[in-house]
């Protein structure tokens, strides 16, 4: 197996920004770390899967900026990686039960670098493929989850904006929505909506209205 660290495969066509480093897309990336910020600080009771949470969460907020401040294939694997990882997060977090916390970090990280190998030696329409399953599949569990544990407006709303969000991500990702003049971007949106319902959902897990 031969891995490709370099120039992505549609480069320059399949991005909406003029160059790298520049525009809205960069700098909506900081929606990540601002709704994790504000989760933190409004979140008294920091249990260990909280602190996971938040942390995932501000890793999909560097590997943003990383990849829209490079635009290598790399950045683009490790970006995909940190929205699966995401995505996947609470339903891999029950699998792994009482295990300790060294052997969660492991599982982890195990899963999140395997996630960037993988992305790294898939095509465009594969990326896209496989992100569409894994957010499927992640609605499926939170069902579930409103329908054992009491729903809530900001579980709601989470999930509302999280379809929307995911699809301004595929408009952009499948160049339907792209105008590199334009300062509005449906992938800024995406940045923005997402952080949001990331933000509500976790408001709502680590709320008395959750599981907890």
């Amino acid at each position: 197996m031969t891995l490709n660290f370099g120039t992505i495969e549609c480069y320059p066509d399949c991005f909406c920004e003029p160059h790298a480093g520049a525009g809205i897309l960069f700098w909506s990336s900081g929606a990540y770390f601002l709704s994790a910020s504000l989760l933190y600080f409004r979140t008294p009771r920091k249990t260990l899967e909280f602190e996971f949470w938040v942390f995932c969460n501000i890793t999909l907020a560097i590997s943003s900026f990383l990849f829209h401040a490079t635009q290598t294939r790399t950045t683009l694997a490790l970006d995909y990686a940190s929205i699966v990882m995401t995505l996947i997060f609470f339903p891999l977090w029950t699998q792994m039960g009482k295990l300790s916390r060294r052997k969660k970090e492991t599982i982890f990280y195990i899963v999140y670098i395997s996630s960037w190998i993988l992305f790294l030696q898939l095509g465009q329409v594969m990326r896209i493929g496989f992100s569409i399953v894994v957010f499927i599949i992640s609605l499926i569990a939170v069902r579930q989850e409103a329908v054992r544990f009491r729903s809530h407006g900001y579980l709601q709303a989470a999930v509302v904006l999280s379809v929307l969000s995911f699809f301004l991500f595929l408009l952009e990702e499948t160049r339907w929505a792209c105008d590199k003049a334009s300062f509005f971007q449906a992938h800024a949106l995406w940045h923005m909506g997402s952080a949001t319902a990331l933000y509500l959902y976790g408001r709502w897990r680590f709320s008395h209205h959750s599981l907890r």
